[in-house]
């Protein structure tokens, strides 16, 4: 528990002890004005002697739905997947490589100059889902669509990809290329070649017209879809993280991936914003907060 410091740690009157690398999950006792402790270890308890309310300190984001995590932090061999809640792909979310890749610890640089896949199987049929990354591009695409990040085939049958566009340096989170109308997102905000940015595509079948799509930058909601999109991916569900030509066209993009993770669910802005953690990649587990018992 605490920050692992070597002494004895006093917290609104309770005592734990905090030291030899150990981490407990332990009962914390305040009223209802104080500020309740972190960086503590999960399943902690908190309890409100004023109120007699009772919290857990847990993941403020429901991990539901979270079939892959990649953090980029292998440096050699393929990109594995390291989510590990229960509706996780585990080592079957695992991606082979292929082509040129700098694969160093927390961010792999892709070359635009030839093709690079990571390929593996997802569910068969997609209603909802969502598609987030943290990239930076070494320039910005002036000329050209590169796929970036797709669910599906990313080769022959995307369904929805995240696009490095010629159109003004911008972003393109697309849905239904190549499986019916492709409805496109071309966002306000730049591509930003000095800094990470995270980008984001929701996909929800069940709604109606253009609200089925949805494209955030930085964990705000930005641009308007095209066209109203198909409502599910029915066939060849893949990831692909690549950065390739769309269309045939020659790959021309050049980017640095430092996190991706792929939900068969569509995540809300709150929880989009909760994921930009102000700016900074954070796994989605480690999104931690106490919640009140009975709510």
């Amino acid at each position: 528990a605490g920050d692992g410091s070597n002494y004895w740690k006093q917290y609104n009157g309770y005592t734990n002890y905090t030291g030899m690398s150990m981490s407990f999950a332990l009962t914390y006792v305040g009223e209802s004005g104080d500020t309740k402790p972190t960086n503590i270890q999960v399943g902690s308890r908190y309890e409100e002697t004023d109120t007699r309310k009772m919290y857990h300190y847990e993941s403020d984001l429901s991990l539901t739905g979270l079939k892959a995590h990649y953090d980029f932090s292998q440096t050699s061999g393929n990109l594995l997947n390291v989510a590990t809640n229960s509706d996780s792909l585990g080592s079957s979310g695992d991606l082979t490589t292929t082509g040129t890749i700098t694969k160093t610890a927390g961010a792999w640089y892709f070359n635009g100059g030839s093709a690079q896949n990571t390929t593996n199987a997802l569910p068969s049929t997609f209603t909802a889902f969502t598609m987030n990354m943290w990239i930076k591009p070494v320039s910005s695409t002036t000329g050209g669509y590169s796929m970036v990040l797709s669910a599906v085939d990313g080769n022959t049958n995307n369904f929805s990809t995240i696009n490095g566009t010629g159109a003004g340096g911008k972003w393109q989170p697309t849905v239904g290329a190549y499986a019916g109308t492709e409805s496109y997102i071309v966002t306000s905000g730049s591509q930003n070649t000095s800094d990470y940015q995270m980008v984001t595509l929701v996909f929800d079948g069940s709604l109606s017209g253009t609200a089925r799509a949805k494209g955030y930058y930085n964990g705000v909601i930005d641009g308007t879809p095209s066209a109203t999109p198909v409502s599910s991916a029915t066939a060849n569900s893949k990831i692909c993280i690549a950065i390739q030509g769309n269309s045939g066209q020659t790959p021309t993009f050049i980017a640095r991936y430092k996190d991706v993770s792929v939900w068969d669910r569509a995540l809300t802005g709150s929880e989009i914003t909760q994921l930009y953690n102000s700016g900074t990649p954070i796994a989605p587990k480690d999104i931690l907060d106490w919640k009140e018992e009975g709510t």
